[in-house]
């Protein structure tokens, strides 16, 4: 099956955040935030089973290097994308999004 990506305007939000966080950390930074989260989604698109069932249905992909899952729900080959949130992060904020 094939599958589309579409990212919510939550975890649009979450990454807009993030990059502007690394890019003051240290020049370049967000670049290599945004290379790690595109890799991921990459997996996330072409094998989205893969990852394992948690909140409501959701599935998690941790990202490499970085400190960040994506939290993803799958509707028949639509992949929403709900948001790009940090580990220590507290689970009820999922919680929230996925009602």
């Amino acid at each position: 099956m094939t599958y589309t990506i579409e990212i919510s305007e939550f975890a649009v939000q979450d990454i807009a955040e993030i990059i502007e966080w690394y890019r003051d950390q240290k020049e370049g930074l967000e670049y290599e935030f945004v290379s790690s989260l595109e890799f991921t989604l990459g997996q996330v698109e072409s094998n989205p089973l893969a990852f394992q069932l948690r909140i409501k249905q959701s599935r998690v992909a941790l990202l490499q290097r970085f400190p960040y899952k994506v939290v993803f729900k799958i509707y028949g080959s639509i992949i929403k994308i709900i948001g790009v949130i940090h580990h220590s992060r507290n689970p009820k904020l999922i919680r929230k999004r996925l009602k």
